[in-house]
This record gives structure tokens, C-alpha cells and sequence, in this order.
């Protein structure tokens, strides 16, 4: 694509433009293409060009070159309204957590009177249409209206202004929302998906067993492997089965029946009966975490470097969705992954297993019952 330079008006003058979100004007740098043809531009981070097409919004904080052709506004929603525009489209491409959380966004974006889609990488595909978002693949153009979610919730990593919200409401603060909803469309339609009875490979029954998450993608939100092990055999002794999923680890397990190994063995809609149907799950977080909003599954999340703000739209918060707090144990607080006071040690999630069950198990004996 070439980029050309045009004299257009800028849309970021409070008189031009209302409705602009405080949040938004500190943390985001958003800009729409309004020249009418789609603009090309590369960024410090990646070699391939970002193609920003007409009406389409994206952050201009590493782009190079821009142009008056990018116009700032202060809220995304807002100039969708000034424009009439009613449908456009959500991109986020990676991480099962983050692009899960897209689906409450779109319903809520729905009860306000757009129509919105979302744009995403095809192993989402299945998941997403089974929830009855309709789905569009990365690429596949013309684009029309729409905005960019990546590298978008991340943002509370560094930003303390961004740090006390749930991620669901980054996503709204993006969008240029004003107003929150206090609770959130999780539902999901299980006729769409499979049913427990489906999965033949699965040897355990409905209430039979607990989800158990303890690898992630991420070291700063993972336990040891020696602690994971620890844990399940400590689970297992008291009874409990346990499903493992998250990201695959030979593990050394006492009683190997009373585990199944979900995570080699199921796709993502596959889990969702898997999740729907078990007691309770001890998780992470990460990806699971939301699948379980979903299911509506008693949960207790192990937090380390992230805080208790990741529960508070669980349709089960708090009651029975609860947290083990491990940065308490070490003296510390949520770094949201940073890390720097430990060197990014994670102490926080590298305590003995003992004293990780005996904070753990009775609270999800208290969630189950």
C-alpha cells in the first residue's frame, strides 16, 4: 500500500466531537483513517507494514510516517455514532482469555445498538461461531469500519492508571465507553457444543472431578512443575480427581487414574463440557479463567503478580469464585508481570506446595459445598 499525505480535519476538537473519555485521552493514542483508501504504515516493533483502512481505528503510538490521513479522536464509540456507523469490527488475534473476553464486548455493544463482529485467526473460528458471534479472518477485506484490540488490555502491565480495572472494562475504555455494565452476558447455548457424553476419551463423570490449571504460556503467571505434581497428588489423596489442562507437562502422578490429561486431548469447544460439568477448578491466570465465566464453574484462581480485579465479572464472584492471593505469602503486591522486585523470580508463585495447598484446598472445599 502507498501512503499518501491529504488535508482532512482533525476530529480530536471538543467541538467537533463529544463524548470524550478521560481514561481514553490518558492511556490511548487512537486515530481513524479518513482518507477514504487504506494507509500503510511500519512500527519500531514489526518488519510488516500495518494497513489501516477507511474508517478503521488504531493506535498511533509507534506508528511511523503518520499523516494527516490518521485523524485523533478522543472516543472510538463516538465517532462510530457521529458517523452513523453501526457496523464495524473487533480484532484481536491472540490469547484464548483475552479473545473470550471479546464476546461479553460485542453482546454489550449489541444492547447499545451496533452491530459489531470480530476479526480473528481461524483456530478462534468454531468457538466463537458456536456463541454466535459472527467471525470474519484476519485479512479478509475490505475491512470496513472497525478497531484494533491487540496489545490493547496488555496495556495494564505498565500503565497504573489501567491497573485498577478489569480487563474487560480496557477493552470498553478503549472502545470510548463511558458507562460500565454491572454484569455481563456469559451465557452460552450448550446445544451448540458438545456434551459431555461426546468425548469418548473422557473417563470421568458430571461432578466427578476438578479442573486444575498450572502451566500457562507465561512463567510470571505459572507454578513449577514440582508444584503442580505436589498438588495433584496432594488432591488426589484427598479424594479428588483431576482433570489437567493449560499447556502440556510430563508430570510424576501417585494415582494416574484418579487424573486425565485434558490439555493434549481437546479442542477448545471441546472444553466447555469438560468445564461445565466438574465440581469446581483451581486455575490460573489465564485462558481457563474465562472459559470458566462461561460455564458458570466455582473457581479459585492462584494470583500471583496480577490482581483480585480478574474475578469481579465471574458470574459467581464472590461466592464462589475466590483466590488464593500468593504474592501475600512473600510480603509483596501484584507487579502485573513486571517482576522488578524479584528479578523476575515470581517468588510469589514459587512457594513451598505445602504452603500453597493449605491455603488452596480449603477454599475450594468452601466453594464446592
Amino acid at each position: 500500500m502507498v501512503r499518501v499525505s491529504v488535508k482532512v480535519p482533525l476530529w480530536g476538537s471538543k467541538k467537533r466531537f463529544p463524548g470524550k473519555n478521560s481514561n481514553m485521552g490518558k492511556i490511548f493514542n487512537y486515530g481513524v483513517n479518513i482518507s477514504g483508501i487504506s494507509q500503510g504504515f511500519y512500527t519500531d516493533h514489526d518488519s510488516a507494514p500495518i494497513i489501516v483502512a477507511p474508517d478503521c481505528v488504531v493506535d498511533m503510538t509507534n506508528l511511523k510516517g503518520l499523516t494527516k490521513a490518521i485523524s485523533p479522536i478522543p472516543s472510538v464509540i463516538e465517532y462510530f455514532k457521529h458517523k452513523g456507523i453501526k457496523r464495524f469490527f473487533l480484532r484481536r488475534t491472540y490469547a484464548m482469555g483475552d479473545v473470550l473476553m471479546v464476546v461479553p464486548v460485542v453482546r454489550y455493544l449489541r444492547t447499545l445498538g451496533f452491530d459489531p463482529y470480530i476479526k480473528t485467526v481461524n483456530r478462534y473460528f468454531d468457538t466463537l461461531r458456536r456463541l454466535n458471534i459472527e467471525v470474519r479472518p484476519v485479512g479478509f477485506g475490505p475491512d470496513g469500519a472497525g478497531i484494533e484490540l491487540d496489545k490493547t488490555v496488555e496495556k495494564d502491565h505498565s500503565c497504573p492508571e489501567m491497573q485498577k480495572y478489569p480487563r474487560i472494562q480496557i477493552y470498553m475504555i478503549a472502545l470510548g465507553l463511558n458507562k460500565f455494565p454491572k454484569e455481563l452476558d456469559w451465557e452460552y447455548d450448550k446445544k451448540n457444543f458438545f456434551q459431555l457424553k461426546d468425548l469418548s476419551g473422557f473417563k470421568f463423570k458430571r461432578g466427578d472431578y476438578v479442573i486444575f490449571q498450572g502451566l500457562t504460556g507465561d512463567k510470571s503467571r505459572s507454578l513449577p512443575v514440582t508444584t503442580i505434581e505436589n498438588l495433584i497428588n496432594s488432591l488426589n489423596e484427598e479424594g479428588v480427581k483431576v482433570a489437567y489442562v493449560g499447556t502440556s507437562a510430563r508430570l510424576r502422578i501417585k494415582k494416574p487414574e484418579m487424573v486425565e490429561m485434558v490439555c493434549v486431548k481437546y479442542s477448545l469447544s471441546q472444553l466447555f463440557p469438560i468445564f461445565e460439568n466438574a465440581k469446581a477448578a483451581i486455575v490460573m491466570d489465564s485462558g481457563p479463567l474465562w472459559l470458566l465465566h462461561f460455564t458458570k464453574t466455582p473457581v479459585v484462581v492462584v494470583l500471583g503478580s496480577t490482581p483480585k480485579t480478574r474475578l469481579v465479572y465471574h458470574p459467581l464472584y464472590p461466592e464462589q469464585a475466590t483466590a488464593v492471593e500468593a504474592y501475600k505469602y512473600v510480603n509483596c503486591k501484584p507487579c502485573h508481570q513486571r517482576a522488578k522486585k524479584c528479578n523476575y523470580r515470581i517468588d510469589c508463585l514459587r512457594v513451598s506446595a505445602d504452603t500453597l495447598f493449605n491455603d488452596l484446598y480449603p477454599k475450594l472445599r468452601e466453594i464446592w459445598n
